[in-house]
């Protein structure tokens, strides 16, 4: 029986600990009694550089209550850096993963055995629906797919084609979406440039 995370309005609230499966990260989420998904809180970057294994980037959609709760109890710390990729800033925090499995002890026991001896492999390789990748392979995958959202805005390849390679790419739906949006920051901010320049 998990220990109740919090409670409010006769509602138990429990903590959810897995592993992001293409970057064997740590994942965190808020669910009800019968695991209905409530919040993250953390988010999956693989690009973005952790030192360890036990830290997080903090999901920019938490509650401020679920934040305090957690900061509250000692199971992350506060904010150690700032990390920002595609424009998006991310709170990098270290996770006390003893506390954590007062809360989810499979779940805490479950990650920590399939990061064993993969370390380094996890460091160096990320995988998706179709493949294992190099950390640059991935890198140009990403890169490549927002070039082709790009494209599309602008009129150069026909959305048809675009929804045939998000198909083919073997990202997730949660990949797609984030990339996505860093693709369409950059567009504004390359048209915005555009348009000055042409005034």
């Amino acid at each position: 029986m998990k220990k109740v995370f919090d409670e409010e309005f006769h509602e138990k609230y429990y903590l959810q600990v897995g592993s992001y499966y293409n970057s064997n990260r740590l994942a965190i989420t808020v669910c009800k009694d019968n695991d209905e998904y409530v919040e993250d809180i953390t988010v999956n970057q693989p690009l973005v550089e952790l030192k360890d294994d036990n830290q997080i980037l903090l999901s920019n959609h938490i509650s401020n209550g679920v934040k305090y709760l957690l900061l509250d109890r000692g199971i992350i710390s506060k904010t150690l850096e700032i990390k920002e990729y595609g424009n998006i800033k991310y709170q990098v925090v270290n996770v006390d993963l003893e506390k954590l499995k007062e809360y989810d002890m499979e779940g805490v026991e479950s990650f920590l055995e399939k990061h064993e001896g993969y370390k380094e492999t996890m460091e160096s390789t990320v995988t998706t629906l179709s493949g294992t990748y190099t950390v640059e392979e991935y890198h140009n995958l990403v890169e490549n797919m927002k070039s082709a959202y790009k494209s599309a805005w602008r009129g150069v390849i026909p959305y048809e084609k675009l929804e045939e390679l998000k198909k083919t790419s073997g990202l997730s739906q949660g990949e797609i979406s984030s990339l996505q949006y860093d693709a369409s920051l950059e567009y504004d901010k390359e048209k915005n440039s555009k348009d000055e320049q042409e005034r």
